[in-house]
């Protein structure tokens, strides 16, 4: 398994999400041209933030079939936190009762 409980390689992918997305959309804000109508640093933006909002319901449901198929128990918004590495250091962790 990728996600196991062990630490299989998919949890050093997941830390990497983030920093990755910030340096190919630093990428596109260089190397994109001068004559777009919308800035560049407002698409920066607005791709950084879409990821932290879309990851969210995508950590949701990871989470929810790893403990549903493997029985692995994952402590809630691990992998959100994971996914929004570094700025996911500052999100509480949620206690709910399952």
């Amino acid at each position: 398994m990728v996600f196991s409980g062990h630490g299989g390689p998919g949890w050093f992918a997941l830390a990497l999400c983030f920093p990755v997305l910030l340096l190919n959309a630093y990428r596109l804000v260089v190397r994109s041209g001068l004559g777009t109508r919308t800035s560049r640093w407002r698409r920066f933006a607005v791709s950084a933030i879409a990821y932290v909002v879309f990851a969210y319901p995508v950590a949701v449901f990871a989470e929810y079939r790893i403990t549903k198929d493997s029985g692995l128990p994952i402590a809630d918004r691990l992998f959100y936190r994971a996914m929004t590495f570094p700025v996911g250091l500052v999100v509480p962790p949620w206690q709910t009762a399952r």
